[in-house]
């Protein structure tokens, strides 16, 4: 496949701080695990599946699943069984498709996880049940979505933790192969990190790029923020 969105581009260890996610969590979603129980050792099977199963590194379009699963499970309070099943109800409304914690037509209201199906708001928690009540939040307002219906761009939340910020840090396979950088520049943050360390001030940084100091200021934060090895 030449889509880039699919190409394994991510360590477990890079991904995880990305994603503010456990490394040992995020192995755990596609590759699964082993446990001990007093009746033996059980296997833990993953809830989402390798772009690449071959490969253990994982994709820009399983980086924006997990985002999306990480996301589900603090804010519905849904065990992960529960997840699962609605992953498994979605793959019923549309058959051959995959990844589809990636695709468009999710929602969710800090209770119960939802997706339009025949135009139809309908409950993944519930069999299926049709609600018409407006939901109160999309966590997908941080991804964005190419005309196949699946995600080609992601925004990670900043060091506020607000949904609602305005984007300024994207993840796109399309842009620096897939490392974040700020979105109105296309420059890594790593970059402007390093410059930083190198001796640059925010102010001159701002004026060389041309970009307003909050940037340049986010660049820093984040990437000083999830560099650290997880």
């Amino acid at each position: 496949m030449n889509d880039l969105r699919y190409y394994p581009s991510y360590n477990i260890a890079q991904a995880a701080r990305y994603l503010e996610i456990k490394p040992t969590t995020l192995r755990s979603w596609f590759i699964g695990r082993t446990y001990k129980t007093n009746s033996g050792i059980k296997n833990f099977e993953p809830p989402l599946e390798l772009t690449d199963p071959s490969s253990q590194y994982i994709s820009f379009i399983n980086l924006v699943e997990a985002y999306v699963l990480n996301t589900i499970r603090k804010t519905t309070k849904r065990p992960l069984r529960e997840v699962k099943e609605a992953i498994a109800y979605l793959q019923k409304e549309y058959p051959g498709k995959k990844f589809l914690l990636a695709y468009h037509e999710l929602y969710f209201d800090g209770v119960g996880i939802y997706a339009m199906i025949d135009q139809l708001l309908t409950s993944l928690n519930e069999h299926g049940q049709i609600h018409d009540k407006e939901i109160v939040k999309r966590y997908l307002k941080r991804i964005n979505f190419d005309t196949d219906g699946y995600a080609n761009q992601l925004f990670p939340v900043t060091l506020d933790k607000n949904i609602e910020k305005e984007k300024l840090i994207v993840i796109d396979p399309y842009i620096s192969f897939g490392n974040p950088v700020l979105l109105n520049l296309g420059v890594k943050v790593e970059i402007i990190a390093e410059r930083i360390r190198q001796g640059a001030s925010i102010d001159y940084l701002a004026r060389d790029y041309g970009a307003k100091k909050e940037e340049i200021e986010v660049a820093i934060s984040w990437f000083n923020q999830h560099s650290t090895a997880a």
